[in-house]
């Protein structure tokens, strides 16, 4: 036979307790959103310096190679590209880092050599690109 105990109703003030939800401060609603703006303000402005920067490369190339003259070793220009790129990086790397960036260079050729092998591919398929590009130029 089931169990004829009375059913018990309690009407105490903890029976009705709500946990409160934590609510954002409108004031971290308004910076969070700030933040996220400015976020893709940069990404806007990132990528029309994209624009322009590739944009100028392709009209620079083609005017050095048209203007009439002794013409340039197209390697001898992407190798001096590849140059400059690497003096801005390593500047940024040391900016970023301080001192340690030696340390840190040092140890991504020697402790993470399979990284850097597996970045080699890439690099040498952009700089074959470039070389084309200039080709493509003239």
């Amino acid at each position: 036979m089931a169990d004829k105990s009375p059913i018990k109703f309690s009407l105490a003030k903890e029976d009705f307790k709500q946990e409160e939800t934590p609510v954002a401060s409108p004031v971290g609603d308004v910076k969070k959103q700030t933040e996220q703006s400015k976020s893709y303000a940069l990404q806007y402005l990132l990528l029309i310096l994209l624009v322009v920067q590739n944009s100028s490369v392709i009209i620079t190339t083609r005017y050095s190679r048209v203007v009439s003259g002794d013409l340039y070793f197209t390697a001898t220009a992407v190798f001096l590209t590849e140059m400059l790129k690497l003096f801005i990086c390593t500047s940024v790397m040391f900016y970023q880092t301080g001192s340690a960036a030696g340390v840190e260079i040092i140890e991504i050729f020697t402790v993470k050599y399979i990284d850097t092998l597996k970045m080699s591919v890439p690099a040498i398929l952009y700089v074959f690109q470039n070389n084309l590009l200039y080709v493509a130029a003239s």
